[in-house]
């Protein structure tokens, strides 16, 4: 069904209010977990930011993460809402229902509904950054950032 779907049937199961959430795919390091359950103690959602001098990421990862960020850093406040990196309140997500990737928006858009906290702390970040992709790579990753876009301009204006 999707990494949403998945991520809300763990927020579920979970038999703690205190949920740290982290992908799979092996770019963050869980050294850093700290950092969210120490904000968490005043917040309800806290998101990781990779953001900051140094940061080498693929292009059209760059390119996808800069424009939501500049849509939605205006709206909501957050620099980087595609992050896989975040810590939240489980009593307050619930209600989530997106079974794509949209979920790490819907959580953004969630807490701004429910007037939640939203914080964010820096992150490293390790990509294998590839210098090529197929024809049809590209254009699967095309309507998949296409598709969050369309769900970001939706939700917020």
């Amino acid at each position: 069904m999707g990494k949403g779907a998945a991520v809300l049937t763990g927020i579920k199961a979970a038999r703690t209010e205190d949920i740290i959430l982290i992908d799979g795919d092996g770019q963050f390091s869980p050294s850093e977990i700290p950092l969210f359950t120490e904000k968490l103690k005043e917040c309800d959602l806290v998101l990781g930011n990779r953001f900051h001098e140094g940061l080498e990421m693929p292009f059209h990862r760059l390119v996808a993460n800069k424009l939501l960020k500049f849509l939605l850093s205006r709206t909501l406040g957050i620099n980087d809402p595609l992050i896989g990196f975040r810590a939240l309140k489980r009593s307050k997500f619930l209600k989530l229902h997106e079974n794509g990737f949209e979920h790490d928006l819907e959580m953004i858009f969630l807490a701004r509904e429910k007037g939640l906290k939203v914080c964010e702390v820096p992150v490293s970040v390790s990509y294998k950054i590839k210098k090529s992709s197929s024809p049809a790579g590209v254009m699967r990753k095309f309507f998949y950032y296409a598709k969050l876009l369309y769900y970001a301009l939706r939700r917020a204006y």
